[in-house]
């Protein structure tokens, strides 16, 4: 046992169980738990009312938690350095604990800052490595392997007493409303069926998920019909640490070992797809992935992959921009999938890349001018996973297989009978199958007979949507078979084949119909 207390300073990791820091510090000596409510990351453009309504109440059952065994969660608003600061007048520190974070640049300058701090003060600040990123990573060879290795260690066990410290105030878990956070979502009035936050809720899902929701994954996942149902639902608590994916990662190990030995069935007796769980966890991999290129990149946060992709989506449309956001471009799936999120701060995996691609391809905006309002809406944002998958669907990730949604093509695929369309879009409730997937088909006679109004109660499409898609293939594949050339060479080469400024596409909304007037 050392002399003064040993922080361990909460962060992207809410939960008791496997928490190596917590484990390890309370080996050390007398535990002080924080958390620091940062202005910072609060006020920040990817940061949103909906991001805090669930963090605090991570923080409240995390603060119950700990006070049962002897401590509660330490709150603080301001900067993380001038926190500590502050705690280390009142109660020396001995050291400081934490997660290593992969987090957006903020978060890393705040990092930074914190490391100086810690140095100058000859205080030791232990970072321990959560999820399967790893840092200093210099070449990938053999990352798989190392994942696999490293969410098979043992899980770290929580501590079974925290020594009270006395005369230390535990602070207040302000309200979203007493911290001027206000939800930025133009299209839906509040919000529904959005995740609540906590260790307890994560365990939960888990084991719903491994019991009986997962059976038909990942298939049910990719539609908007049953994808709520038969995915996981972890990710907000992954993202903010409410569970480890080494748990998730073992207790699926162990439930595919227990299926694999009932006859495909779970403990619960339910059948179970051959290759549900492994496709799974094979989801988790990608996750990890995906964070593992921005911790080794940070810079694909802000700069396009392959640099000569950087000006590919110069031109400024803000109305366009508009429309899409306020689920209004005009084709229904598009619209009811960003409803969707708005009021639920979830979406299936599909809706996901339908409404990114469709606006970074169909509409041609730049990933950036997406990348924070996007943010905002999925309480489960995770920076790395984010601006990968923006970047891979906008093909400027150094990849060469096109990722480009037909947003009716998937309408008619996902939803075949319009049902998630008329949940989220009323105004096309009373359109048939036939229509409900494309309404701009529909004749005056029909329009009047429906009671939607093209250009009234519902608008017509933004683009053309084969013009547009045609147009994103033939500009990416352009830039593409440039390639033997050097990115100056690449880029220069192929804006002056496209002239930028002057490229537009034709015609964007439909032709009345035969008997319009």
């Amino acid at each position: 046992m050392t002399q003064g207390v040993q922080v361990v300073w909460f962060k992207r990791d809410l939960r008791l169980e496997d928490h190596a820091p917590l484990a390890q510090a309370a080996r050390a000596g007398a535990v002080l738990p924080l958390f620091v409510l940062e202005p910072t990351l609060l006020y920040a453009p990817d940061f949103d009312r909906l991001h805090y309504e669930f963090l605090s109440e991570c923080l409240l059952e995390l603060r119950s938690a700990l006070a049962s065994l002897g401590q509660p969660l330490i709150v603080r608003l301001g900067e993380a350095t001038r926190v500590l600061a502050e705690l280390a007048r009142r109660h020396p520190i001995a050291a400081v604990w934490s997660h290593a974070e992969t987090g957006n640049a903020l978060a890393r300058a705040r990092d930074e800052r914190v490391r100086g701090w810690a140095r100058e003060q000859s205080i030791p600040w232990y970072e321990l490595p959560q999820n399967g990123v790893f840092r200093g990573l210099v070449r990938r060879d053999g990352w798989r392997r190392l994942w696999f290795e490293r969410m098979s260690l043992p899980v770290s066990r929580m501590p079974q007493r925290l020594p009270a410290l006395h005369g230390l105030e535990i602070g207040n878990i302000p309200l979203a409303t007493e911290l001027g956070l206000f939800a930025r979502t133009p299209a839906v009035r509040g919000r529904k069926d959005v995740a609540r936050g906590g260790e307890s809720r994560a365990w939960a899902l888990l084991d719903s998920f491994l019991g009986e929701r997962g059976a038909r994954y990942p298939r049910d996942a990719s539609s908007p019909l049953t994808a709520f149902q038969s995915s996981s639902r972890l990710s907000p608590y992954l993202a903010w640490g409410c569970i480890s994916m080494r748990t998730v990662f073992q207790r699926t190990a162990a439930a595919r070992r227990a299926i694999a030995d009932n006859g495909c069935k779970s403990a619960l007796g339910v059948p179970f797809a051959v290759g549900a769980l492994e496709s799974f966890t094979a989801r988790l991999r990608v996750r990890c992935d995906h964070m593992q290129r921005l911790e080794s990149s940070p810079d694909i946060e802000h700069r396009c992959i392959d640099p000569a992709c950087e000006d590919l989506r110069a031109e400024d449309r803000p109305e366009r921009i508009e429309a899409w956001l306020s689920a209004r471009t005009g084709y229904p799936m598009v619209d009811a999938c960003m409803r969707a999120l708005q009021a639920s701060g979830w979406l299936h995996f599909r809706g996901r890349a339908l409404v990114a691609s469709f606006a970074v391809n169909q509409l041609w905006i730049d990933w950036r001018r997406i990348r924070d309002f996007l943010a905002r809406q999925f309480v489960d944002y995770e920076p790395g996973v984010h601006c990968l998958e923006l970047q891979v669907l906008s093909g400027t990730a150094g990849r060469r297989a096109l990722k480009i949604y037909d947003s009716v093509r998937e309408s008619r695929e996902l939803d075949p009978d319009g049902q998630f369309i008329r949940a989220w879009l009323p105004e096309l409730a009373a359109l048939p199958r036939e229509l409900v997937h494309e309404p701009w088909k529909m004749s005056l006679a029909q329009q009047t007979v429906t009671g939607c109004k093209l250009g009234r109660d519902y608008p017509r499409p933004l683009v053309e949507q084969s013009e547009a898609l045609a147009s994103a293939r033939l500009r990416l594949r352009q830039l593409y078979k440039l390639e033997t050339l050097t990115t100056h060479q690449r880029a220069t080469q192929f804006h002056e084949q496209n002239g930028q400024a002057s490229f537009t596409w034709a015609a964007p909304a439909t032709p009345p119909p035969a008997d319009s007037p």
